[in-house]
C-alpha cells in the first residue's frame, strides 16, 4: 500500500483521526492539509546509478 493513501485511510472522515482532524480544523479555523497521494508506479526509491567502469579495471 502506497505511503499516501494510508494516510488518507486514516485521516478518513469516519475514522478517529480523521473526526479528531476535522474537530481540531473546526475549533482553530486552520485547514490540516494532508499529503498528496503518491503515484502507485513509483516506490519512492531513487533510481539505480548506472554501472561504469573505472580506468583501471578491465
Amino acid at each position: 500500500m502506497v505511503a499516501g493513501t494510508v494516510v488518507h485511510t486514516a485521516f478518513h472522515k469516519d475514522n478517529p483521526l480523521g473526526q479528531w482532524r476535522n474537530r481540531i480544523e473546526a475549533i482553530y479555523e486552520i485547514e490540516l492539509p494532508l499529503p498528496e497521494k503518491k503515484n502507485p508506479l513509483f516506490s519512492g526509491a531513487p533510481p539505480a546509478m548506472p554501472k561504469t567502469k573505472l580506468k583501471n579495471q578491465g
